[in-house]
Order: structure tokens, then C-alpha cells, then sequence
């Protein structure tokens, strides 16, 4: 007799719980305040191919562009999904984000300069061991940023 098998959905990447270190790139981050978006930014806008700290983070994690687009948070993730990244993201229940988790969100979301946005990403993560580098230059485009 043959086995059945879960119909939960597989991702093509393992999970990579024991991250070291991701990149960002510049001109695919979505950050600051848009007037494109209703709201903050998603993990992935597939619109303009641009994601939020947490996006890059997310694929780095071992999730696919598929699996993160239009995700407004990590705690919308499925739970098969939000398994493959760090518990720290999520509040006891994990289906709410972190105090932390929270703070990168605001951070990638405020007004403020890249040089400011940049030194609070990369000291909460490197609070959980995980060093993250900043590369290229540029805005993503098709975003106007307001002023």
C-alpha cells in the first residue's frame, strides 16, 4: 500500500536557521516613505522587484520570491514558511512579530537617512550573530520618495 504524501507545499531551499551573514542591495531595497505604497513596504513588492530588510533576509533564510511576495510581515508567512527562519522574528506565539522584528520594520519604513537606517539594521542583527552587508547604490526603480 502506498504511502500518502503531505500535502503541504515544499520550498526548493533548506532552511538556513544557522545564517551568518546576508547582503542587501541597495538598489532592489525598498525603504523609507513612499507615496507609491498604501502602507509600509512588504518583504517582496513584486511591482518594482524590491523588498525590505526583512525581505533579503527571508530569501537568505532559505524562502523564495514566490513564497515572500506581497508578505506585509514574516508572522503572514504560513507556519511551514516562517519555520525556516530565526525564532527571535516572533513573539511567543509566533504569529506576531518580535518587539525586534517590529523595530527593523520601522526602521526600514521611517524617514530618515540610509547611513541611520543601515547602522540599526546591522546591530540587531548582529545581536543574533549575523552580520549584514550593505552593497551598491541607488533607489529601486519606479518609487517616488517623498520629500
Amino acid at each position: 500500500m502506498k504511502k500518502t504524501q503531505s500535502k503541504k507545499p515544499q520550498s526548493k531551499a533548506a532552511p538556513k536557521k544557522d545564517l551568518k551573514s546576508f547582503t542587501i542591495d541597495r538598489s532592489r531595497w525598498l525603504r523609507g516613505s513612499t507615496k507609491h505604497l498604501a502602507s509600509n513596504s512588504a518583504l517582496l513588492d513584486p511591482k518594482i522587484e524590491a523588498m525590505c530588510c526583512l525581505g533579503f533576509h527571508a530569501l537568505a533564510c532559505g524562502l523564495t520570491k514566490k513564497q515572500i511576495c506581497d508578505v506585509v510581515d514574516p508572522s503572514k508567512l504560513p507556519k511551514y514558511e516562517r519555520e525556516k527562519l530565526p525564532l527571535w522574528l516572533f513573539s511567543d506565539s509566533h504569529y506576531k512579530i518580535s518587539d525586534e522584528a517590529q523595530r527593523l520594520m520601522v526602521t526600514n519604513d521611517h524617514p530618515s537617512t540610509d547611513a541611520e537606517r543601515e547602522t540599526v539594521i546591522k546591530t540587531i542583527f548582529e545581536g543574533h550573530g549575523i552580520t549584514v552587508r550593505f552593497v551598491g547604490e541607488g533607489r529601486p526603480h519606479g518609487i517616488q520618495y517623498e520629500k
